[in-house]
């Protein structure tokens, strides 16, 4: 077969067939061509450009290497429809971490079940949102995993971030 998704399937790991740019290698050139123009717009009326989307990402991606994540390691972001989103998950690919999503509705023992399953080291959440407490939900996720994990939690109101870090046993890969 000589399809482009079986010449994707088939490369060597950590090649990439002449031409395939990465989501991120796209956003570059985005950003390169014009860094002013609108990145992302929520339903609130908040909206960052390609420019802002990239430092703040930068800021997130230097919070995620002070917590100990790096190339390689597993975050999970669970988080709303906001502008806040798309930083943290630019960050965790910025700094070469596997991004892995959940929707923000998926409930802490099962945002653990999942981070346990594929070896998640932080998981992203909202501070609150629609009547939830993630600070509170995060004693809870913590709980079920019972090892090491940081969480990241985001304000929606103003995109301040709060850590929280619990100790254990470090995350396995399954």
């Amino acid at each position: 077969m000589n399809s482009p998704v079986s010449a994707v399937a088939t490369a060597d790991p950590g090649t990439r067939p002449a031409g395939i740019r990465t989501p991120l290698q796209l956003f570059l050139g985005h950003l390169e061509h014009d860094p002013h123009a609108l990145a992302v717009c929520d339903d609130r009326g908040h909206s960052l450009t390609r420019a802002e989307l990239w430092e703040q990402a930068g800021i997130v991606e230097q919070e995620l290497a002070a917590h100990g994540l790096g190339e390689g390691d597993v975050v999970i972001v669970c988080m709303p429809n906001w502008i806040e989103w798309m930083p943290s998950y630019m960050g965790v690919v910025r700094g070469g971490m596997i991004g892995g999503t959940l929707p923000v509705t998926t409930d802490p023992r099962s945002i653990a079940y999942t981070a346990d399953l594929v070896g998640a080291k932080a998981v992203v959440l909202p501070r609150a949102h629609r009547g939830r407490d993630f600070l509170a939900e995060s004693e809870i996720l913590a709980e079920e995993l019972d090892r090491e994990v940081h969480i990241l939690l985001v304000d929606g109101e103003d995109g301040s971030r709060t850590w929280r870090s619990f100790d254990g046993p470090p995350a396995a890969l399954p």
